[in-house]
């Protein structure tokens, strides 16, 4: 794919060497070449636009004429094609969201009713909140589980392609991948963690879904979506919807800052039809002044990520998590500074220190480095990392 993960330092915390997984090219790019692509690990549209039909469900390609869909499907969801409804059958759709067997000739299939009840719950849960990252937490959760599955069956059962990135080796799981996201410390209410709860419960048939993943599991899984989900959006992106960023004056708004679900792109959240969670792109950086730029020229979810400025081999691959450029309501440069710092703090939890925000706040070093990280990394990760820095 033309990128390695490096592991670089980041600074010190409590005498510790503090390391992080960053992005690097390994070979020379130009303006404008496409670096490689890449299809997401999980992917959901925006909650008003799902089941519209205006959209594919699996693909975010836009809807023309028929579509296709699933009997009974709690939250009406159109595929542009059977392969589309094939893939989020296999991917997510018959764990979360169906009712027959988990995987081929299973000998004993869930009950169907209860199963239902739970199914319908969770999907009225995203509608009357319009909250996108449990539906995404859940197709995530979803997908690993049946990548698992048929890891398990392979030769059996061999899986349908999922073009995803291959590891090097049969030993490194989709449940590897997971794990050394880093992700941020959320609580999901406790309505939500009921919903999901009897959506396992009833998918694998268990009393106890501890057993497959407890609520503090749940929470990471949303933290990890929460911090690395990519906003998907089709040229300028869209201007009609619903869920609006907050106000970042200083000292104002807190709570909704914070409550907001931000999502990684150049365009701002407010311009995406949905938001998918990648393998690699995962690393991306951000800098106010990117090497790089996410694009969908597809019109779907795949991912192109193009240079921005000349790359050389060996050089961190960047990307804007928010829009960097000086807005019209942006009254100044300084301005500009103050808002996109706000979103990355409230989104992302860090004080900006790139290139561009040093030089238009000289005092901004020694703020970011009084100021620690909000994202986290798993027990076994950072236990790796510590020790691969010692």
């Amino acid at each position: 794919m033309n990128v390695v993960v490096k592991q670089v330092p980041m600074g010190e915390s409590q005498g510790t060497r503090v390391m992080k997984n960053v992005l690097v090219a390994t070979k020379d790019f130009n303006v404008g070449e496409v670096i490689y692509t890449e299809l997401p690990m999980a992917a959901a549209l925006d909650v008003d636009l799902e089941g519209t039909g205006k959209y594919c469900s699996q693909c975010f390609r836009a809807l023309t004429g028929s579509v296709v869909r699933i009997p009974d499907d709690p939250l009406k969801s159109a595929y542009c094609s059977e392969e589309c409804r094939d893939l989020a059958a296999y991917q997510h759709h018959s764990f979360a969201f169906g009712i027959g067997s988990l995987i081929p000739q299973e000998p004993t299939p869930p009950p169907p009713a209860p199963r239902r009840a739970a199914q319908n719950a969770f999907a009225e849960l995203v509608r009357s909140t319009g909250r996108l990252r449990p539906l995404l937490t859940l197709r995530l959760f979803a997908h690993q589980v049946m990548s698992e599955t048929y890891k398990l069956l392979a030769g059996v059962t061999p899986a349908p392609p999922s073009g995803l990135p291959e590891a090097d080796t049969s030993d490194y799981t989709f449940a590897d991948h997971v794990e050394r996201l880093r992700f941020l410390e959320l609580e999901a209410p406790v309505e939500e963690h009921v919903a999901m709860r009897a959506v396992f419960a009833t998918a694998l048939n268990t009393d106890d879904p501890a057993e497959v993943v407890t609520d503090e599991r749940y929470d990471m899984l949303k933290g990890k979506v929460g911090y690395n989900a990519i906003g998907v959006a089709f040229g300028n992106g869209r201007e009609d919807r619903p869920s609006k960023a907050p106000g970042l004056s200083p000292g104002g708004g807190e709570e909704n800052k914070l409550d907001y679900e931000w999502t990684r792109t150049p365009l701002g959240t407010d311009r995406q039809v949905g938001a998918a969670l990648y393998r690699v792109s995962s690393y991306l950086g951000h800098s106010c002044t990117p090497s790089t730029r996410p694009t969908f020229p597809k019109g779907t979810y795949e991912l192109h990520l193009v240079a921005s400025r000349s790359i050389m081999k060996g050089d961190e691959l960047t990307m804007a998590y928010v829009n960097v450029d000086r807005r019209s309501d942006d009254v100044s440069a300084k301005q500009c500074l103050l808002r996109r710092c706000a979103q990355l703090a409230a989104g992302w939890r860090f004080l900006c220190k790139c290139e561009r925000c040093l030089q238009e706040s000289p005092t901004r070093g020694k703020d970011a480095e009084a100021v620690e990280d909000g994202a986290k990394v798993e027990d076994a990760v950072k236990r790796f990392e510590d020790a691969a820095a010692a």
